[in-house]
């Protein structure tokens, strides 16, 4: 026997199930201090897999070097197949290094040196990593809300205002929200098992704000096809009067 809650409300836009990420915006990925110069730090955001690091700044690249697709973030000491000696995988100074072949990526992910390459050929390189572009930049879609306490002022700043900070993070809004990834990932379940099951929502200004995230997507797509559509238009037309590069 099967039941089902029966609630006044809106039926839910599956669609918002199914939309994807609009690269144009902000996301967070990490807690700044929780990257230390030199560190290197996978992170994925949707299906994008980058490396942060620093170096002086805040530097994003593909994790993935462009030689054997090896994850640039992996650390440790690696022995060299060759030469049989000791190395690291580490940020070298401005240059991101591969664990495996030593090949090194500058912070605009263009490949500046392959160790075993003759130096008269270095010249000819022109292989390139994704650049991800990171900052250090708030963003409006990420808030915390918490009830206002009454503590003096003198307990909120110093070293017991940081003690205290570290708390409320650690104990209080990182376990809330790693209930609340869970509770999405459940729903995300769901709707893949059944993409045809209905649900209910009776809070409209949830509904207002699916509808909204709905034509955003919407909108991004079809300004990334138009911008597809062109560059073919311009490829066909170069190669229709031979100026097409090889």
């Amino acid at each position: 026997m099967e039941s089902a809650p029966l609630l006044q409300g809106q039926p839910i836009e599956r669609r918002v199930r199914e939309v994807g990420i609009i690269p144009n915006y902000w996301y967070p990925a990490l807690w700044s201090d929780q990257l230390r110069i030199g560190q290197i730090v996978p992170v994925t955001v949707w299906k994008t897999i980058a490396a942060l690091y620093r170096a002086g700044q805040l530097h994003g690249l593909e994790n993935a070097c462009s030689c054997k697709g090896i994850e640039l973030h992996r650390g440790g000491l690696r022995r060299d197949e060759v030469r049989g000696e000791l190395r690291r995988d580490e940020v070298q100074g401005h240059a991101r290094v591969c664990p495996r072949h030593s090949w090194a990526f500058d912070d605009e992910g263009c490949c500046v040196s392959i160790p075993y390459f003759p130096p008269e050929l270095k010249t000819l390189l022109s292989l390139y990593l994704r650049l991800q572009p990171v900052g250090p930049t708030s963003t409006q879609s990420f808030s915390m809300l918490f009830l206002k306490l009454p503590l003096p002022r003198w307990l909120r700043q110093g070293f017991i205002g940081s003690l205290l900070e570290k708390l409320v993070l650690h104990q209080v809004f990182l376990k809330f929200l790693a209930q609340d990834i869970e509770m999405i990932e459940s729903e995300q379940r769901s709707y893949l098992a059944n993409p045809n099951r209905d649900y209910v929502e009776v809070n409209p200004a949830i509904n207002a704000l699916q509808r909204v995230t709905i034509r955003q997507y919407e909108k991004f797509m079809q300004q990334s096809k138009r911008v597809i559509d062109s560059q073919a238009r311009g490829h066909r037309t170069l190669s229709e009067i031979g100026l097409n590069p090889r």
